[in-house]
């Protein structure tokens, strides 16, 4: 009979604290713009992507 409060009891403890956690917080919608520089070197391809740079740089690298 003990065994068996003791499984009671710990999940009853596990069920409070998972019941104490925070709310979720919502995703980040904000979306950052992404540069993307591509071309050719020595018979291979490349391609690159860059977030979150101001349209001078974006320019600039371009």
């Amino acid at each position: 009979m003990e065994i068996s409060f003791t499984r009671v009891a710990l999940l009853a403890a596990a069920l409070f604290f998972v019941g104490c956690d925070q709310k979720p917080q919502p995703a980040k919608t904000h979306a950052t713009e992404v540069t993307v520089l591509e071309g050719k070197t020595m018979g291979t391809f490349w391609r690159a992507s860059i977030p979150g740079i101001d349209a001078k740089r974006s320019a600039e690298l371009k």
